[in-house]
């Protein structure tokens, strides 16, 4: 009985106390994601804490929040097309609260080699013949695969 009794006793301490235990261990990120230049809202761009999985994306309003973060100093990596990436080192994270931030990316053109487009003129329909038929210097007939489907065979037996 005596045993029972404190069995339960020890369980219900356990299930009252452990949510105060966890929940002193973690933070909160947040912030918003802006073009330096022009000042719009980022939607989309990719926030990364360094060394882990968490991250979050910025939403319609340029705004994000990572949630459950371990209490300590991070670096988070941000990252959206077209705009130079951004590591923010010694983000300061404290228990149950929020570190805000507040980032505007810097525009970046992407450069590329030429571009080389090569086309191939497709000369199995009529209209690609009778394209080359009115480019043609000299007098030329052709037959498309078309034409050939829609008339009768009369040679077969």
């Amino acid at each position: 009985m005596y045993f029972t009794k404190l069995v339960l006793v020890s369980l219900y301490a356990l299930v009252l106390f452990t949510p105060f235990t966890f929940s002193q261990s973690v933070g909160r990120i947040a912030g918003n994601i802006v073009d330096k230049e022009s000042g719009e809202v980022i939607i989309g761009a990719n926030i990364l804490i360094e060394g882990t999985t968490q991250g979050a994306a910025s939403d319609l309003d340029g705004k994000f929040s990572i949630e459950n973060v371990a209490v300590g100093i991070h670096t988070l990596n941000i990252s959206y097309i077209s705009y130079s990436k951004v590591k923010i080192p010694d983000v300061n994270v404290n228990a149950n609260e929020t570190t805000n931030l507040n980032v505007a990316l810097q525009p970046e053109s992407i450069l590329v080699d030429s571009i080389v487009v090569i086309g191939q003129a497709s000369l199995e329909y009529e209209s690609a013949l009778l394209n080359q038929r009115k480019k043609s210097l000299t007098i030329s007939d052709a037959i498309s695969r078309e034409q050939i489907k829609k008339s009768p065979d009369f040679t077969s037996a």
